[in-house]
């Protein structure tokens, strides 16, 4: 499978033993066969869980892309999202569904309290990990 622009893949920064991401960016026009590169990967593998940026990973993306980390301090996972304009068309997708992606938004929000939203903290067990905030509770770098 190639790109898929319905996918947004973001980069995102978290401190060290650090729940929330601090900084985010979007990698989307980067490229899955130069992600898959930088992560060592197989072409086969389409990155549709968080991965944890190894010093190998790191190393790849400043040496080929001039991207600068901060390993003392900062731990860095690559997410895939599917963008919310496409949500609804992705879900439907029989090709899509072999290789799932959470929404951007994160689940329904129909399982939520009123006045909440889904933010995404650090992964766990490789698996994208939401919590209920209030609406207004905005965490830096989400």
């Amino acid at each position: 499978m190639q790109d898929d622009h319905r996918l947004k893949r973001i980069l995102k920064r978290y401190p060290k033993a650090g729940e929330w991401p601090d900084a985010s960016m979007d990698v989307s026009e980067v490229g899955l066969a130069t992600l898959q590169q930088a992560l060592g990967v197989q072409p086969d593998d389409m990155l549709m869980s968080p991965r944890e940026l190894d010093d190998r990973a790191q190393e790849w993306l400043t040496a080929n892309l001039g991207m600068r980390f901060d390993r003392a301090d900062f731990d860095y996972f690559l997410h895939v999202y599917v963008r919310r304009e496409h949500d609804e068309a992705y879900s439907r997708d029989p090709a899509a569904r072999s290789a799932t992606a959470p929404p951007e938004d994160g689940p329904p929000a129909k399982l939520l309290e009123k006045g909440m939203r889904w933010a995404s903290t650090r992964p766990k067990n490789g698996k994208e990990n939401y919590v209920g905030v209030p609406v207004d509770d905005r965490p830096t770098g989400a």
